[in-house]
């Protein structure tokens, strides 16, 4: 047992989690199509299944016509580039794009996921002495036909809308000048440009290395990882999970409601927000807290008012929010100085991190503010909700609210 677990968390893919490490081990599969020797015909079968797989409709018939592949890494910003040799003496390129949280940028939306931006580098000659190091021939007749993009999202996270890459694409594709019109028939579009990025087509990469794993520890491992992520995800990206779901149907269920970002947690709570949260792609994990409500208990006095948040926290050093617990229920949270906030109620979600450092956050449930000793405050979990279902309907919060201030004596 202890050496199962060794090599579950002996994972390579745990720890290089950055998507320029997925660039270097697509890098390296690919890699394999230059060594078509005895010894190494596995090697040489995924990386030509492997292209196959993610090519645009329009290259994939050729890959068995590849002699050679040159792997370029961030030329023009271009995550992967490939020269793909041809036996008949042409030469082809398959840009890659790989994603593996973030979001497109503008300048790869703009320049169609960096095709325009390497037709126009090489149709202008721009950078000879890097074309002529890679002995890439800038005479081509056509040379835009011999040019493919595809782009790879392995995580799930940003692919809730599995044709959202597809349709910013095409936005900025109008947008292009009639030097790139060909680009905007839907067929050449279709021919040249690809995206994997939804389930169906990941699982079919998961597939393909699950068919060579035992070829190298290497692809054991990328393997291992895929499919936790697409197992994990399955829970993380369900509809029950979805912001539109909880905005809808206005329950949170303990243990059981995950979110990708800290920024999902407090944009459920928009429907009772005085002001809304805006999506900030890059503060979107920024925000730890946000105030949705106050509830009078007693209306003729102030004192009576009680504050309720939305609260996310993230449990270091390994520690996990079950070991914040001391008994029956009364979570102690360490602060790092004393704080004066008159805060009395939190939903709380805590971020966690799987095996592979992908973080989500989950929800724990609605606290209730006991008492501060030094810098250690006491919060105990309210005696509400059914089945761990708690709603977050403005109208239910007050209900909650009122019913705990009837049955406590906690020293709140």
């Amino acid at each position: 047992m202890l050496i199962e677990k060794w090599k579950r968390e002996n994972n390579l893919f745990k720890f290089a989690t950055k998507e320029t490490s997925q660039d270097s081990f697509f890098s390296w599969v690919i890699q394999g199509i230059n060594c078509n020797y005895p010894d190494r015909i596995e090697n040489y079968n995924l990386a030509k299944e492997f292209l196959k797989e993610i090519s645009p409709q329009g290259l994939k018939e050729d890959i068995d016509k590849v002699y050679e592949v040159k792997i370029i890494r961030q030329f023009l910003n271009i995550d992967i580039l490939l020269v793909l040799n041809m036996s008949n003496g042409k030469q082809k390129f398959l840009i890659i794009e790989n994603k593996t949280s973030s979001g497109l940028r503008n300048n790869q939306k703009e320049s169609i996921l960096y095709y325009t931006k390497f037709l126009d580098e090489i149709k202008n000659k721009r950078s000879m002495n890097i074309f002529d190091s890679w002995e890439i021939y800038c005479n081509s007749d056509n040379i835009e036909d011999n040019i493919y993009s595809v782009l790879i999202r392995t995580n799930l996270e940003l692919r809730d809308d599995f044709n959202h890459d597809e349709n910013e694409i095409k936005k900025y594709l109008m947008k292009l000048d009639r030097n790139y019109d060909f680009l905007k028939n839907d067929n050449f579009f279709d021919q040249h440009i690809n995206f994997i990025n939804n389930k169906e087509k990941i699982e079919k990469i998961v597939e393909l290395f699950k068919k060579y794993q035992n070829t190298d520890k290497l692809i054991k491992d990328y393997y291992d990882a895929l499919v936790f992520n697409l197992e994990n995800d399955s829970v993380l990206n369900s509809s029950e999970n979805s912001i539109e779901f909880i905005n809808k149907n206005g329950i949170l269920e303990e243990d059981k409601t995950h979110f990708r970002t800290a920024y999902m947690c407090l944009a459920c709570f928009n429907n009772i927000l005085k002001n809304p949260i805006k999506i900030d792609e890059e503060k979107i994990n920024t925000r730890s807290s946000v105030r949705i409500v106050d509830v009078d208990i007693n209306p003729n006095t102030d004192t009576q008012r009680r504050k309720i948040i939305v609260l996310t926290l993230d449990f270091n050093n390994g520690n996990e929010f079950g070991n914040f617990f001391i008994q029956d229920n009364i979570w102690q949270e360490n602060q790092e100085k004393e704080s004066t906030d008159d805060i009395r109620y939190v939903y709380l979600f805590t971020k966690e991190n799987d095996c592979f450092n992908n973080t989500y956050y989950t929800f724990r449930g609605l606290f209730r503010f006991l008492k501060r000793v030094n810098n250690i405050k006491y919060w105990k979990k309210c005696r509400i909700g059914e089945h761990g279902k708690i709603s977050i309907k403005k109208e239910d919060i007050e209900k909650y609210i009122k019913i705990e201030e009837d049955l406590g004596n906690d020293n709140a």
